[in-house]
This record gives C-alpha cells, structure tokens and sequence, in this order.
C-alpha cells in the first residue's frame, strides 16, 4: 500500500484547484459569449419604401464642335415598393439643362432625365454633374456625371480690351465716355452687330463694323449727362459671328454724387388765343406748366407779361425738383386792333437757362 507524503498531498491540492480554476474561467466566458442569430446575414430588402436606380450615371458625349448642342436621357427606375418623387433637379453649370420626363413614378416605373448640353463659348474638357433629389432615404441625392471633349472650329476670333469699364467718381451732369479696341485675331472677318444699351448710353464703332483678320476697329461709348446719385451698374451687349464668343458684354460701373441743377420747363411755349372781336374771360386765357426737371428747387424771380395781359401769380415761386406749378394768363384789355405778336418772360434760377420767352399771337378784330 502506497503512501502519499505530505509535499505529495500539497502537490495534489494545487493540481485539483488549477483544474478548478480552469473550468471555472472556462464556464464564465462560456456564459458571457453571445450566440448569434443566423438572421443577421439575411439582408434587410433594398426595395422596401422608394428606391430609384439608374441604368448608368455616366455619359461621355465624346468630341463635339464649339456651339453644338447634344443631348442624352438617363434612365431610372423606381425599384422600391412605394411612390418616388423627384423633389429637385440641379446641374453645376448654366450649360445643362435637364428635365425629367416624370417627376413621380409608381413602384416598378421607369422615366427618363434629358439632359442638353450647350457647347456655345466652352471648350477643352468639360465635365458636369447633375444632382437628383428625391424621396429614396437610402440615396436621397444622387449624382450624375456628363463629360466630353469641346474642340474650336477655324473662324474669327474677337479679342477686346478693357473687358469692363469702371469711370469712378462723377458729379452730377457729368458725361463720361470711353473707348474698347475690338481686334480679329481670327481667320476670317470679324463682324460686330446687335448692339445693345441702356437709353443713356450711346455706343459707336470707327472705322468699321466688320473688321479683317489682324485688323482692330475702337468702339466708343458715350454716356448722356449723368441725372442720379449712387452706384451706377450698366451693362452694354453686342454680337459677333466668333463662335466661341458670339456675345460679349461690357459691364459699366462708377459712383455718381452731388445733385442735378434746376431745371425749368415751360409748356406751353407759345400761345395763340386766336382771332376775337370781344373781351371774354371764356376763351381768352390759357394756363402755363412750369414744371422742374431737375434735382434742385427752381426759383422764379418774375413773371413779365405785356400790356394787356396778367399772370395770376406772384413771384418769387418755388418749384421743388420733380414738381410743377400752374400759372393762369389771360388777355385783360383790348390794346389794340389787328395782328397781336407779344412776348412773356419768366425769369428764374435755371443755370442753363435764365429766361424763358412765352410768345404770344392772336388777332382782335375791329368793332363793328
């Protein structure tokens, strides 16, 4: 019979709580590790609520020439269970115009998005994106990409400086002008027509309109007396038969300060009361518009009838600037007999014109 001493024992003891300790550890991880579900590798169905889908997102139109137009229609579908609507369409560039041919589709549905390309003053590599909005919440905004290759045909070719006119700061009434030199560094004649500008600008071309390969001609604008203070923003337009710049604008910016001048105008300018044989208030008066036109009060200093006659006012007068004021004139005595060629003044601050002369005719017959 086989003893086991005391070191064996202790031995022993250690041995057994090792294994203790093993399966103890291994039942707690046992216990903590989760089991997992074989469905999470089912996945959830894409097509639940709306769900567009392209049948590409690319076009490539190619090499085109300079001013072409082309075109090409995306096709979508809308693979999800529920109504896609199409809430917003928008292109990078003013050069694309897109339209879809449905804003909403029914489950299963398909519409096209047609897209135009405008070539006209672009060239080189162009590539666009279009952005497509709608009610899919997996891919609320989806982008589509044109691209291609823009080449320039042989032709004129338009080369003008300065490109925009600045004329800083003017008074009032001031007329500034300036000059642009338009030359073709083309190969065919350059022709510069359809100008286009404000009623106040007045715009010329010397020597000629249509200028020759290496050849430059100066278009000079001319500017009427400036009437509003602040900024001044104009644009004038004009056309070309360069293809890759068939219209060019020249933006006009400057400040303008101070205040217009009074300006009196008188109407009518004359008065012909006609042929009368008797005094009648009735028919033998007239009223005069004295009207301001400009941006500082008139002052009318007097009022000069001729014999005979009266202005039922009295002076000074004060006009503000875009008012008007009326004056009744009638014939008070018969003066005189036959042909009436008379003058009225008015006199008044007007810097351009201090006196106006009112003329007067009529004939008086004799009594019979």
């Amino acid at each position: 019979m086989h003893t086991i001493n005391f070191k064996g024992k202790r031995m022993l003891g250690q041995l057994i709580r090792i294994h203790i300790c093993v399966f103890f550890c291994w039942f707690i991880v046992s216990a903590s590790t989760p089991v997992y579900s074989q469905t999470k590798d089912i996945p959830t169905l894409k097509n639940q609520g709306a769900q567009i889908s392209f049948m590409d997102t690319l076009w490539d139109f190619g090499t085109i020439t300079q001013g072409k137009k082309t075109e090409h229609s995306f096709v979508f579908k809308n693979i999800g269970s529920e109504l896609l609507v199409i809430k917003n369409v928008r292109s990078t560039c003013g050069c694309t115009a897109v339209v879809p041919s449905k804003n909403s589709l029914e489950s299963g549905e398909t519409a096209t998005l047609k897209v135009t390309f405008d070539s006209e003053g672009r060239e080189g590599l162009q590539s666009k994106t279009i952005y497509v909005t709608t009610n899919d919440n997996s891919t609320p905004i989806t982008a589509l990409t044109i691209k291609g290759t823009i080449e320039i045909p042989p032709g004129p070719r338009i080369a003008y400086e300065p490109k925009s006119w600045d004329f800083g700061l003017q008074q009032i009434g001031a007329t500034p002008q300036t000059k642009i030199t338009i030359k073709n560094t083309g190969i065919d004649n350059l022709t510069v027509h359809t100008i286009q500008a404000p009623d106040n600008i007045s715009v010329s071309i010397d020597p000629k309109d249509s200028i020759s390969v290496d050849d430059a001609s100066v278009m000079t604008i001319f500017m009427e007396p400036l009437d509003k203070a602040g900024v001044v923003e104009q644009y004038v337009h004009f056309q070309t038969n360069d293809s890759t710049q068939s219209r060019v604008t020249i933006r006009i910016t400057g400040y303008v300060e101070g205040t217009l001048p009074p300006n009196l105008l008188v109407i009518p300018a004359s008065w012909d009361f006609g042929v009368i044989d008797s005094l009648n208030d009735k028919t033998v008066k007239t009223t005069l518009t004295l009207f301001n036109s400009g941006g500082s009060p008139v002052t009318v200093d007097s009022l000069n009838v001729p014999y005979g006659f009266e202005a039922l006012a009295s002076t000074p007068l004060t006009i503000d600037a875009g008012k008007e004021m009326k004056i009744p004139l009638k014939l008070t005595q018969l003066s005189q007999k036959g042909t009436v060629k008379q003058y009225m003044f008015i006199h008044s601050n007007d810097p351009e014109q201090s006196t106006h002369r009112i003329n007067i005719y009529g004939y008086i017959k004799e009594a019979e």
